[in-house]
């Protein structure tokens, strides 16, 4: 294969897996991966605060990124399950 990956694929990354929040800021990092142009999507996550919220929505929507939702941390952290085989298993709701 001699072209690049990206005109056969999006190239994505999950933000908090790879800059875990522990280590870094969120701000910095949806901006350094913004910037980045090997990347055309990002997979993101909740964000805590309304002014962080609209300074990312600012920078992603400026950015050549196709966003996505992250349900992974809400699902999988209260232990929920949307294949569970028991019917009654993906009827259960996480309490907001």
């Amino acid at each position: 294969m001699r072209e690049p990956i990206q005109k056969y694929f999006q190239v994505g990354t999950i933000q908090w897996m790879s800059h875990p929040p522990v280590t870094y800021d969120l701000l910095d990092s949806v901006r350094t991966i913004a910037c980045d142009p090997y990347f055309s999507a990002i997979e993101i996550t909740k964000v805590e605060d309304d002014e962080t919220r609209r300074t990312v929505r600012d920078i992603l929507s400026q950015s050549h990124l196709k966003v996505c939702y992250g349900a992974q941390p809400r699902l999988l952290g209260p232990g929920l399950n949307p294949n569970d085989t028991d019917e009654e298993g993906r009827k259960r709701r996480r309490k907001l």
